[in-house]
């Protein structure tokens, strides 16, 4: 019975430890994506050495705009849980 027990913890630490892991790779995920919007996109160049400002300009700049928003979301989730999960801790202390 106790081998049973210290197997059951194991497996539960095991789980923990992989899912922090992901967490924690998320949350860089996240980060990174958020900081994409802060570095401006290369002007595309045509064969005469001017910049033209044209459909792929403008994709490149809203794909930007929907990763830093996504990193946002990503992070202000990750901030939530991380408070509720502290939250659910102290309440578990009690």
């Amino acid at each position: 019975m106790s081998n049973r027990k210290d197997v059951g913890k194991f497996l539960g630490y095991s789980f923990a430890v992989a899912q922090h892991a992901v967490d924690s790779v998320w949350s860089w995920g996240f980060r990174k994506m958020r900081g994409a919007k802060g570095k401006p996109a290369p002007e595309p160049k045509k064969k005469d050495g001017k910049a033209k400002g044209g459909a792929l300009s403008k994709v490149k700049s809203a794909g930007k705009e929907i990763v830093s928003f996504l990193g946002e979301v990503g992070d202000s989730y990750y901030d939530e849980y991380g408070k509720l999960k502290i939250k659910e801790f102290k309440e578990k202390k009690k």
